[in-house]
């Protein structure tokens, strides 16, 4: 099931030649209707019968990047927000020494990355996660191999906001279809 909302019902309209995308307009500048949600969520249940939620929000104060996942179950727990990349939060209580969760640093354990910035934790910049996309992409054109993610992912995840559409609309639980065309 999922719902959307524009909280937000008019914004300051860009500027020709001024700033990008990110820009928050000033006081007295033109405005116009806003046509694109500021809201989606979505109560979702994969087909193993676990249940999952999905939000975004640009209308909201706080965090500048807070992309992430929090996942909890009868056998631990893990989140990971993109504000603090290189940190995982696990919590394994069958195989932790301490009762709560663990901060695990990315580095050794991600291969390209160690030959770039090495020691657990140092951040990534844009260039190096793209030097790292483009020989991930290479190797597979040398072996023949789809590259992943690839146009498959990209369908299932259409399909999935294709079914979230659908909800808006019935007002109703919706399932996921792919959109594929044979």
């Amino acid at each position: 099931m999922s719902v959307k909302e524009i909280f937000v019902k008019e914004r300051p309209l860009p500027q020709p030649g001024a700033g990008t995308h990110y820009e928050r307009g000033k006081p007295g500048d033109p405005t116009g209707a806003v046509t694109n949600e500021d809201y989606v969520g979505a109560l979702v249940e994969f087909a193993s019968g676990a249940r999952g939620t999905l939000e975004v929000d640009r209308s909201i104060f706080g965090p500048q990047s807070s992309m992430a996942f929090e996942l909890n179950g009868s056998k631990g727990a893990a989140s990971w927000d993109h504000e603090k990349l290189n940190q995982l939060q696990l919590y394994l209580p069958e195989e932790q020494p301490v009762d709560g969760f663990i901060e695990v640093l990315a580095g050794d354990a991600f291969p390209n990355q160690k030959n770039i910035v090495p020691g657990g934790g140092n951040s990534l910049g844009y260039e190096d996660m793209k030097i790292i996309e483009a020989l991930e992409f290479l190797k597979s054109v040398v072996s023949g191999t789809p590259h992943r993610p690839g146009f498959e992912d990209a369908l299932a995840a259409a399909s999935v906001a294709a079914a979230m559409v659908r909800s808006w609309e019935s007002e109703r639980w919706e399932d996921v279809v792919s959109l594929r065309i044979d």
